[in-house]
């Protein structure tokens, strides 16, 4: 039996809204939720009564960390990754750690990841195997993965590539596609890969082509945090299936609303597994859009995500008001012949533009793109390099200010 498809098409629901009333119920013994949650206690539906609290930001656990935790489950101790800033110290109950490892286990089975597989991991942070007990997966369905680190030079990661020569790829789509443009320029190609998967960063459609078109493999892509595995593309690899059974999701504008189908909105989850520190309506930093069609080709039901736009970006500010940079990153992926890019705010009304050209250069659409979406006045400076800024998590951001950055790639 498929674990990711219920024989009974109703039963996400059920299973949802049981869960949900039990994290509540438990929820309301802990010092940060008691009093919140006795304002809802005449409601009887659990939807309802979880959308009457108030949406939890990292700032506030931080803040007073033992409000949110129940010490007695067993537990362990995970550090988010720290991409929108100080990283959340977070606590994890024996069951949720195992009943997540579990669906990793059947998400990368279900697309033909085997333990007898030869594997590459580009990997950014140090491997979480010992704090969340992920080495039961390496002796096992990754029995044979070998692990590079994603931020070395290009010539380094591609040394480890060809030496492994693996079946399947795996790692940061910014990683995978800095190491395919590396393969193009040495003129060798992969013998055995068949499989790529991507996490940890957005996947645009522009970026899944070239990564394709560079490997000839597919990519598989999955969305998943320290908080939670949150969704997975199914075999028909376009939509990403909303982990149910252990995330119940919201999709909320800037006022805290939920926001139609088709309409890019902030992600905020309400964790349904863990008892040592459940979140209650946390946004994790994460802009995403529901999927507007019904059902999925593959017949599996429950809600589904069309795309997951990445981190919230922060607005630059040019010429004294607050812009935010998404328009410009969204168009700047139609530019012809553009790869990788990194738009970085270096003045009050002056914008460095870091391109990897793939095509003809046309620093002139470019400068053109970003005064129209920006500001008309503003100073473009392109520059064409295949190095870029990351966040202390290691990942790359698409747009930032240079004082938000961390080391160079």
């Amino acid at each position: 039996m498929d674990p990711f498809r219920p024989a009974d098409p109703a039963e996400p629901v059920r299973h949802l809204r049981r869960r949900l009333a039990r994290v509540l119920d438990h929820a309301a013994r802990l010092p940060a939720w008691c009093d919140p949650l006795a304002h809802t206690a005449g409601v009887n539906d659990p939807v309802e009564r979880l959308r009457a609290l108030p949406v939890l930001d990292r700032e506030a656990i931080q803040a007073r960390p033992d409000a949110f935790r129940d010490p007695r489950p067993r537990s362990v101790e995970i550090h988010t990754s720290g991409s929108t800033g100080r990283p959340l110290t977070y606590h994890l109950d024996h069951r949720a750690r195992v009943g997540r490892l579990a669906a990793y286990a059947r998400f990368f089975w279900m697309h033909g990841w085997r333990p007898w597989d030869r594997s590459l991991s580009l990997k950014v942070l140090p491997d979480s195997s010992d704090r969340v007990g992920a080495a039961w997966i390496d002796r096992t369905l990754l029995a044979g993965r070998r692990v590079a680190s994603a931020v070395s030079p290009p010539e380094e990661i591609f040394r480890a590539f060809r030496e492994s020569d693996p079946h399947v790829l795996h790692g940061l789509p910014s990683a995978i596609e800095c190491l395919g443009a590396e393969i193009e320029r040495r003129g060798w190609r992969p013998r055995r890969l068949r499989r790529i998967f991507t996490s940890s960063e957005q996947m645009d459609p522009a970026t899944r082509v070239r990564i394709e078109g560079l490997f000839r493999a597919p990519v598989i892509d999955h969305y998943g945090a320290a908080e939670g595995f949150i969704a997975w593309q199914c075999e028909q690899l376009r939509d990403y299936h909303i982990n149910e059974r252990q995330i119940f999701l919201e999709l909320l504008d800037d006022e805290d609303r939920p926001v139609a189908p088709g309409t890019p909105g902030r992600v905020v989850l309400t964790t349904l597994d863990n008892r040592a520190m459940p979140l209650l309506r946390y946004a994790i930093g994460d802009l995403a859009v529901e999927a507007e069609t019904e059902a999925c080709p593959c017949g599996r039901p429950g809600r589904r995500l069309d795309r997951v736009l990445g981190r919230v970006m922060e607005s630059f500010v040019l010429d004294g008001r607050a812009v935010s940079p998404w328009a410009a990153v969204s168009r700047m992926r139609e530019i012809p012949g553009l790869g990788a890019f990194q738009l970085l705010q270096t003045g009050p009304l002056r914008v460095e533009a870091r391109v990897d050209w793939r095509g003809s250069p046309a620093p002139g659409d470019v400068k053109a793109l970003l005064r129209e979406t920006l500001h008309p006045k503003l100073e473009v400076e392109v520059v064409a390099t295949d190095t870029f800024l990351r966040l202390p998590s290691g990942k790359r951001a698409p747009a930032l200010r240079v004082d938000q950055a961390g080391d160079r790639a």
